[in-house]
């Protein structure tokens, strides 16, 4: 199996987040830091949509640092 990546592009004050939509169960996650033990929350909001095969979620770029990951069976 390949490596499951996450594309990710900055777009003017945006952060377009994307992956592949045949991974059935994986979840965006998002973390402030990445100091044990991480603390690893679903990204509820937005929801992902669907464009060209890839799921996409778009986000507004805020203050601080923030860490993604995809999270699944």
């Amino acid at each position: 199996m390949n490596a499951l990546q996450l594309g990710i592009v900055k777009s003017g004050s945006s952060l377009v987040i994307s992956w592949p939509t045949n991974t059935p169960g994986y979840v965006l996650e998002s973390a402030t830091n990445l100091n044990p033990p991480v603390s690893w929350a679903t990204v509820v909001s937005p929801t992902p949509v669907v464009v060209g095969g890839q799921y996409v979620v778009t986000n507004t770029i805020g203050v601080g640092t923030k860490f993604y990951r995809l999270h699944g069976p």
